[in-house]
């Protein structure tokens, strides 16, 4: 169950009015937003991450039908390409217009999780910045600028400090309470760019304005997170923005993570871990590996990813690119 902590206000204003009876009573109930989350367990708050990220999943089915139809969900690898010669000049003003009607409907799916949960954290943060960044580029750096503590700017967008997941439950202010004590949530920028974290780019377009990009590795949180991730990113003027994409990576692709665990008490010192096949600007595999017993640290030792991707833009054009990544 969530609590809201004590400086959260529940204001009820009674307006009074006056009719010619002079009896008439009006009471306006309003809610102020939700300052800081606070959880009765763990379990509560993994489940509210649960239902955000379901939340999130929902709304990128409804952007994906919307703009797309079934073409990205449903995407057909085993059409033939056209040949190289033969492929349509990308207009850039097509391009650009499909980055903003795809950011401008994530941006409203932003606010309208805000508005469900009367809460925002710092994730959405990072999420409304990666959407503006096209759009409202000014806006997009004030919130850089006054949020920059809690946020790491890559070539590969906007992130938080923090682990991903849990991202989603913690403030504006870096907290979120279990059980009223205050959770370690702060994840050292150095940890969240170290060697605990391997990636780069698997694959582009032949005229390389579509990417997709490979992420593995692990996180520090109440536990080592370990995970494999695909971004799907269309370029303009030399900048990436994230964008829908159909994912299909083949099945001989892996990553494997190992810990520095003489002892073995947290289990096997080597996971494999796959990755993700879908649609959406990511996806991703994750696990977690409990503290209960140890603290040992997960880094990537080695893997493999290659797949076929694919995105379509506003006109109907399609760009597909298809890739090896080794490590």
């Amino acid at each position: 169950m969530i609590k809201t902590k004590s400086y959260l206000v529940l204001a009820l204003i009674t307006l009074l009015t006056f009719s010619c009876s002079k009896d008439e009573v009006e009471t306006i109930e309003t809610v102020q937003e939700i300052q800081v989350l606070e959880f009765d367990s763990k379990v509560a708050l993994e489940q509210e991450i649960d239902q955000v990220l379901e939340f999130k999943k929902r709304q990128e089915l409804s952007i994906s039908k919307k703009l797309f139809g079934e073409s990205l969900k449903n995407f057909d690898f085993s059409a033939k390409q056209p040949d190289v010669e033969k492929e349509e000049k990308i207009n850039q003003d097509v391009l650009f217009e499909s980055v903003k009607l795809y950011h401008q409907e994530k941006l409203n799916a932003v606010y309208e999780l805000r508005k469900e949960k009367n809460f925002t954290s710092i994730q959405s943060i990072a999420d409304e910045i990666n959407f503006l960044a096209l759009i409202n580029p000014k806006k997009a750096g004030k919130l850089t600028n006054k949020f920059q503590n809690l946020l790491v700017k890559t070539k590969f967008g906007t992130s938080t400090i923090f682990d991903d997941r849990k991202a989603n439950v913690i403030n504006t202010d870096g907290e979120v309470f279990v059980n009223g004590q205050k959770q370690e949530t702060a994840t050292s920028v150095q940890m969240k760019n170290s060697a605990r974290i391997k990636e780069g780019v698997l694959a582009y377009s032949t005229d390389n304005i579509f990417a997709v990009t490979w992420h593995t590795g692990a996180r520090r949180d109440s536990g080592e997170r370990i995970f494999t991730k695909l971004g799907g990113w269309i370029i303009l003027n030399g900048v990436s923005y994230p964008f829908a994409t159909a994912f299909n990576p083949r099945s001989d692709s892996y990553s494997r993570i190992r810990s520095i665990n003489a002892d073995g008490l947290c289990g096997p010192t080597l996971r494999t871990l796959k990755y993700a096949s879908g649609f959406g600007p990511v996806v991703e595999i994750a696990q977690t590996i409990s503290y209960a017993i140890c603290r040992d640290a997960y880094y990537p030792q080695q893997g493999k990813v290659s797949g076929d991707f694919a995105t379509v833009l506003a006109n109907g054009q399609i760009l597909r690119a298809s890739g090896t990544a080794a490590y």
